[in-house]
């Protein structure tokens, strides 16, 4: 009876022979799925980033008046284009065409007739101000891309849009010369002051200048917009060689 049991009692031979050789198969196979999926998920993480800042590039270029056309170029070069954005395929495709004719930009302008959202609304004497200096903000910009590459090993065609909207009509000046010329005809910002100013100090100069007329000094200037006109220096109001234009 002893030994009966004893017999009982010692193991069995194993009847599941390579069912661990099947279930490493089957996590191999998971394993490189994943890492496939990651490869893709990569992919379009970097074309996403990339459409992002096409569309604030473009938003931007339209705020400025630039053509859609121009715009649309300028995306697919700098943003779509170059040896750091070559997304391939598996098989090692490119996944964009040679021409990105996939990348599209469009644009959309609206006018923006509530003075609420300007800046300093509400406050007294901020209108006539901005008037003078022609800042109203009163469009609004939304520059678009779309992208939509070739479709993935899977039949899907993922599609990548991006949108930023940005508000026109600050008054900025293009040049020096606009700058000086917007605070000179200012009468809230600029002019009034500068007349009341001028009246004052031509009645000291008057009194003074025979003066200093012995030292040798110079006759006192009430211009003080004029001189300052093309004293920034000319690199500041290029694009630079190679940047955007």
């Amino acid at each position: 009876m002893k030994n009966d049991r004893a017999l009982r009692c010692w193991p069995q031979p194993c009847r599941c022979r390579g069912q661990a050789l099947a279930e490493g198969v089957v996590i191999l196979l998971a394993l490189i799925g994943l890492w496939i999926c990651a490869t893709w998920l990569f992919r379009l993480q970097d074309m996403a980033l990339q459409t992002t800042h096409a569309a604030r590039f473009s938003a931007f270029s339209a705020a400025r008046g630039d053509d859609v056309t121009h715009i649309e170029h300028k995306v697919r070069q700098h943003f779509f284009r170059g040896p750091a954005h070559q997304w391939r395929t598996l098989p090692g495709r490119q996944w964009l065409s040679a021409a990105r004719d996939e990348v599209v930009t469009t644009r959309q302008v609206w006018p923006l007739p509530d003075f609420s959202g300007q800046p300093g609304a509400g406050a007294p004497g901020v209108r006539p101000l901005l008037a003078d200096w022609s800042v109203s903000d009163n469009r609004m910009v939304t520059g678009q891309v779309a992208v939509q590459p070739r479709p993935l090993p899977a039949g899907i065609a993922p599609l990548l849009v991006r949108r930023q909207s940005i508000l026109v009509g600050a008054g900025h000046g293009k040049h020096d010369g606009d700058v000086l010329h917007r605070l000179g005809q200012s009468s809230t910002g600029w002019a009034s002051s500068a007349n009341a100013s001028r009246a004052s100090g031509q009645a000291l100069a008057g009194v003074l200048q025979p003066l200093d007329a012995g030292w040798g000094r110079a006759n006192v200037r009430f211009d003080w917009l004029d001189p300052w006109s093309g004293e920034v220096p000319g690199r500041y109001l290029q694009p630079p060689v190679g940047g955007y234009q």
